[in-house]
């Protein structure tokens, strides 16, 4: 084993990803850079310049468009034994990836790993410290409803984060799923075909890759210790229907039986109607306190 990275990146030629290959190119471990790209996408010669540059840094086309897809096709592209799947909005150094390497390189099975993800844009407190309240809630309602349905997969609540997200603990934890915009795993047991059935933007991803991996033997970690950046804002847990639907149906094709299967359309369900009350109880709340004023 030569213990390197092969990178892939899905990307859609973001100008912060010409920023991503300059940090990509610092980190000795990271011997390839696979960038695959739509069907007919142009590489821009601004976004791209470094790109040409460097003789370890691959530039693609993939058959079908799509982040899934794309990150397939770099797949079968990699020769190195670990494999980084990142975003292309996503800034790393090469410690954070010397970190994770280490990690894995030192236990006795498979397993894959992330860091953490640090949010640039702007971000509202009042509306972070409600969305907590919120999603404190849904777990412990999970917790109940869960009891019929042993080593349930995930929780419904955790739309963005795994389990482990907000703890202070300085060691990867093993979490039952990780977050999909920086994972680092063996390069044998990335996916050489799609584990994502659906067409455009890729809501809950990382829970269809999290469950592949699994079920291949992986076992999943997120470090708390280190980290890498994105520009975006602080993503939105406001009640995304899209997301939740494709959620479900993830949990609904792994019910066995009968009575996991009543207990997850009891979950499903409860969420709904909580969610909805919830939205309704806020909504109502703001037009008092507008009327009041």
């Amino acid at each position: 084993m030569n213990n390197t990275v092969s990178v892939v990146c899905a990307s859609i030629g973001r100008p912060s990803l010409h920023d991503l290959i300059d940090n990509l190119a610092r980190c000795d471990v990271v011997d390839e850079i696979i960038i695959v790209l739509p069907p007919k996408e142009c590489c821009d010669s601004n976004n791209f310049k470094i790109a040409f540059t460097l003789g370890h840094v691959r530039i693609f086309n993939s058959h079908v468009q799509g982040q899934v897809q794309q990150r397939v096709f770099g797949v079968r592209q990699a020769t190195k034994d670990y494999l980084l799947f990142i975003d292309d909005d996503i800034s790393i150094t090469p410690n954070t990836i010397d970190t994770m390497l280490n990690f894995l390189l030192n236990l006795p099975g498979p397993a894959a790993i992330a860091p953490k993800i640090k949010f640039s844009g702007a971000t509202n407190t009042k509306h972070e410290f409600r969305v907590d309240f919120f999603l404190i809630i849904l777990k412990y309602i999970d917790r109940v409803l869960t009891l019929g349905v042993p080593n349930a997969p995930c929780s419904l609540s955790y739309f963005h984060h795994p389990f482990a997200v907000h703890s202070n603990n300085s060691n990867p934890s093993s979490v039952d799923w990780l977050p999909g915009g920086c994972i680092l795993m063996p390069r044998r047991y990335a996916p050489m075909e799609s584990y994502y059935n659906f067409s455009g933007k890729a809501y809950a991803e990382d829970i269809y890759l999290s469950h592949f991996l699994q079920s291949a033997g992986v076992s999943l970690y997120y470090d708390n210790s280190v980290y890498c950046n994105t520009h975006h804002d602080v993503i939105s847990y406001e009640f995304n229907h899209r997301l939740f639907a494709r959620l479900a149906i993830y949990q609904l094709s792994l019910a066995n039986g009968g009575v996991t299967l009543f207990f997850l359309l009891v979950r499903i369900s409860s969420h709904l109607i909580l969610v909805f009350s919830v939205l309704l109880i806020l909504r109502l709340t703001r037009r008092l306190r507008i009327k009041a004023s």
